[in-house]
């Protein structure tokens, strides 16, 4: 039997619900549908967390909005 592993991309896209800028970030912890923490700029870490009903992940910085629909899967 063939050791199946899920593996993710280590970058997603985030976007600043305010503004529609969008950033490219590196992720540090990933786990489907529950949470993703991301830093981006290299500097600003953010924590988002899943939302079933709309199915991405959302997360609050310095009162900035940001959601994300998570790392792609490459494998």
């Amino acid at each position: 039997m063939e050791d199946y592993k899920v593996v993710y991309d280590d970058q997603c896209i985030v976007e600043r619900e305010d503004t529609g800028d969008i950033v490219t970030g590196k992720v540090l912890r990933y786990k489907p549908k529950e949470f993703i923490k991301v830093v981006l700029g290299g500097a600003v870490s953010i924590n988002l967390k899943y939302e079933p009903a709309q199915k991405v992940y959302i997360g609050e910085k310095a009162k900035m909005p940001f959601v994300s629909n998570g790392p792609k899967r490459l494998k």
